[in-house]
């Protein structure tokens, strides 16, 4: 089901409003941002700021592709964060 343009909008301004004044989601839905790329080298530089003496350059992403869903995760990672993707009908993980 396709959300209509007004339903869109409200739920992207609920979801700014959580973000603001209860804090960081526990996951983000990737395929969902505008600038992926620009979202992670965000996540990097936070990370480096956290490590005095760390650089950015060195600083590595690291991914661990599971199948919890959505629901599985109670609690964001201690450092990094979660990721959700769009499922496709064709991948199969074993």
């Amino acid at each position: 089901m396709v959300e209509s343009e007004p339903t869109y909008i409200i739920h992207k301004l609920y979801g700014c409003f959580l973000f603001c004044f209860t804090g960081r989601p526990n996951l983000f839905w990737m395929t969902g941002f505008f600038n992926p790329q620009g979202f992670l080298t965000a996540m990097r530089q936070e990370v480096t700021r956290a490590h005095k003496g760390w650089a950015l350059d060195s600083v590595t992403l690291y991914n661990d592709v599971t199948k919890m869903l959505r629901e599985d995760v109670q609690n964001a990672p201690a450092e990094g964060l979660c990721l959700i993707l769009v499922p496709l009908p064709c991948l199969y993980i074993n």
